[in-house]
């Protein structure tokens, strides 16, 4: 009590701040693990994104915005946390703009859905070093709302009608008695 910010001094060298053996260091690391810096990864989640869902350790935000095929995470266990910088877009296809309507967690696959493209999206432990974005299928996604797992099958609805995807990635059209419904 009594003390303002400008009575402090930090006597500390660089080296010292550094050290992960000095006492409390832990209390607030100044890197992470991987070397960036732990006071970056502080930021609010994206206003402009529709769609949260929950997969592995992180939470994922998408649909809509600014760039609406960009997918935010958040670090390990902190979904008030995401800083700009974890940020991934699925690579485009050349015909034409497409843009996300649906995140899908599916097992150890969470499927980023576009209206006419699915992307399987999987990581080991850090997203901005080891995710891996591979085309699905070349079906999408209406919505959020229009997709549910059942027996470990995913079926998901898209403007060409109802299809299904296994763990495994195989892709079967489920609707083709219906489709002039669709068409």
């Amino acid at each position: 009590h009594g003390e303002s910010f400008t009575d402090y001094l930090d006597d500390l060298t660089d080296e010292e701040v550094r050290d992960p053996d000095r006492e409390g260091y832990e209390a607030m690391p100044i890197l992470l693990p991987n070397g960036e810096l732990n006071a970056n990864r502080f930021v609010p989640p994206p206003s402009d994104k529709s769609v949260v869902v929950r997969f592995q350790d992180r939470y994922w935000y998408g649909v809509g915005g600014e760039n609406p095929n960009a997918i935010l995470f958040s670090e390990a266990d902190e979904p008030e946390s995401v800083p700009d910088i974890n940020e991934i877009i699925p690579q485009q296809s050349g015909k034409g703009a497409d843009k996300m309507t649906a995140l899908i967690p599916f097992g150890s696959t969470l499927m980023l859905m576009q209206s006419r493209h699915a992307y399987s999206l999987v990581f080991s432990r850090q997203p901005l070093l080891d995710a891996q974005v591979s085309p699905a299928a070349y079906r999408g996604c209406v919505n959020q709302r229009s997709w549910d797992i059942h027996d470990g099958i995913l079926y998901v609805m898209d403007r060409s009608g109802v299809y299904a995807i296994t763990q495994s990635g195989q892709v079967a059209s489920i609707s083709d008695a219906i489709e002039d419904q669709f068409t």
